[in-house]
């Protein structure tokens, strides 16, 4: 591998805080759009993971979310009564409990996911249509080493 240089560096340690904070501030913004329900950060990746995976333990929740799994139960707990998730017992393993989105959960998770959707598109568009593909494809790039690296880890 070629040296860094550490101007270098350090502008990409920056770059990649920035990119941290916001992306954490816009599930925020999600979290507060659509659907009448305020939802935290966490649980919007929480109800995030159920949506696309479908049902799921609370372990794997805890991981995709990045958060501990007594977090997730507690978080649960409350989504729970608010009949937004319900949880039942796995047909292949009834000591596995799985967790899914209700009709409500999957209303809300919807309308939140259209917010989600607003903002992605609109981003997109501010790029130039000949950006598009090397942005996309910078992203996918950086997230797959991230990955890499917290499965060296």
């Amino acid at each position: 591998m070629d040296p860094i240089d550490p101007a270098m560096e350090a502008e990409w340690a920056q770059a990649c805080d920035a990119i941290y904070r916001v992306l954490k501030r816009g599930r925020g913004v999600v979290g507060r759009g659509g659907g009448g329900r305020v939802l935290s950060e966490a649980q919007v990746l929480m109800l995030e993971s159920v949506a696309h995976r479908g049902p799921l333990p609370v372990g794997t929740i805890a991981r995709y979310a990045g958060l501990a799994q007594p977090t997730v139960t507690r978080m649960l707990n409350t989504l729970e009564r608010q009949e937004v998730v319900r949880r039942r017992a796995s047909s292949q393993d009834e000591r596995v409990v799985l967790v899914e989105l209700t009709e409500e959960g999957r209303r809300l998770w919807e309308a939140k996911h259209a917010v989600l959707r607003d903002y992605q598109r609109d981003s997109l568009e501010r790029f130039a249509p000949e950006e598009r593909r090397a942005a996309v494809d910078m992203l996918r790039k950086l997230v797959a080493i991230i990955e890499d690296q917290i499965d060296e880890r």
